[in-house]
């Protein structure tokens, strides 16, 4: 085997570096799965070649050439990955499933095809298989799913691009869009080239030099596809980095203020979509507490802290999380003749979860648990 070029370990090192920053995407949605899908599966076929790489799966699997296998079965991966990620914004799932039977369709002929053809290396299998019937077919039936799935794939990211109205979701679609492209140049290339080689006989510069030129076009594509994958996915992994802290921030009061049968945290939802459930329950638990208190409540709870030195937004959010405790601490039969209606809910998603938030930052503060203590001891309200 020849060692592997600079430019191979560039693109191997990039693709995992991606790959290995967008682990989190695999508690995310499925939109975020199947671009880590995608990367990661262009890396692992990208690392076979690595000519250490290529014989320790050879030996772990104790047949010459497997990692011929593992190379195309990981690309199949990272194709049907791209496709689905294209096809998650049509409205309807047939494409994705036609896409799953082509790819099991693929694989079962190709694994069938390589127990039948004549073991090569791994990393120089193209060109010492090139002209033979069998190593062709297998090829070629791969080139073939690769060629219809990216293709499709290119068409769908065009389509989301004249969609999209986020500036940056919408320069990474058309990236992947040209990274597409060039991966249907290389399809239609590489089919060409392997059936003329079977039919005409070998070129006169040699196989070495075509199917470089080859590789030079699938180097390029990929770096198209790996950018358009990061550029697009960016504003989504903020977006859910973001959600993840204000998770982290809520669920203390979350724990604390809904009630465990009231608590809905289905496995399977995004970072955002948790947030905006989280967010719900709490508006609603509150809303509830609220009415076990009434004016005067607030207005001791509000002297009280009144006192301590607070800023006027501290003041607000602390004056709101102790009257919450004092409430909580009520037994539920509590309802005062007249109870205290609640601050209004801003029609702002954001600004409910800034007061949220504001409201978690001081949930359990000493001034709080103050309030709690000294509202022990003042009468109840009406019951």
């Amino acid at each position: 085997m020849s060692e592997p070029s600079n430019a191979e370990l560039v693109v191997v090192a990039a693709l995992w570096i991606v790959s290995a920053a967008r682990a989190h995407a695999l508690r995310s949605g499925p939109a975020h799965r199947a671009v880590w899908a995608a990367i990661t599966g262009l890396a692992m076929s990208m690392t076979v070649r690595v000519e250490p790489i290529a014989h320790a799966i050879d030996q772990l699997a104790g047949v010459h050439g497997a990692g011929v296998l593992v190379k195309h079965l990981a690309g199949l991966v990272a194709v049907a990955a791209l496709f689905d990620l294209a096809a998650l914004g049509t409205p309807t799932h047939v494409r994705r499933r036609v896409s799953l039977a082509g790819l099991a369709v693929t694989v079962v002929i190709m694994t069938c095809l390589f127990w039948t053809m004549p073991r090569v290396d791994s990393e120089d299998f193209a060109d010492q298989a090139a002209g033979k019937p069998i190593a062709t077919a297998y090829i070629l039936s791969w080139t073939v799913y690769l060629g219809v799935a990216i293709t499709l794939s290119a068409r769908l990211f065009r389509r989301a691009h004249r969609a999209s109205r986020h500036r940056v979701v919408r320069a990474g679609q058309l990236v992947l869009v040209v990274g597409c492209s060039i991966g249907t140049v290389y399809a239609l290339y590489r089919a060409a080239y392997f059936g003329a080689r079977l039919a005409v006989g070998p070129p006169s510069r040699g196989d070495i030099f075509y199917v470089d030129l080859s590789d030079g076009i699938k180097y390029l594509a990929m770096l198209f596809i790996t950018a358009g994958l990061t550029i697009a996915g960016a504003p989504g992994t903020r977006a859910n980095l973001r959600a993840r802290r204000h998770l982290r921030t809520l669920n203390p009061l979350w724990h604390d203020l809904v009630p465990a049968d009231h608590r809905l945290d289905p496995p399977g939802l995004s970072p955002r979509e948790r947030l905006s459930r989280q967010v719900v329950e709490l508006h609603d638990t509150i809303h509830d507490l609220y009415r076990r208190t009434d004016e005067q409540l607030v207005q001791r709870v509000h002297d009280r802290l009144a006192t301590q030195g607070l800023t006027s937004q501290d003041l607000a959010a602390t004056t709101e999380a102790g009257l919450l405790r004092i409430a909580q601490a009520l037994p539920p039969t509590v309802t005062p003749a007249v109870p205290y209606a609640a601050p209004p809910t801003s029609p702002d998603p954001a600004e409910r979860l800034a007061r949220l938030l504001d409201l978690a930052h001081v949930w359990d503060t000493t001034a709080v648990r103050d309030a709690l203590t000294h509202a022990s001891t003042a009468p109840e309200p009406h019951r």
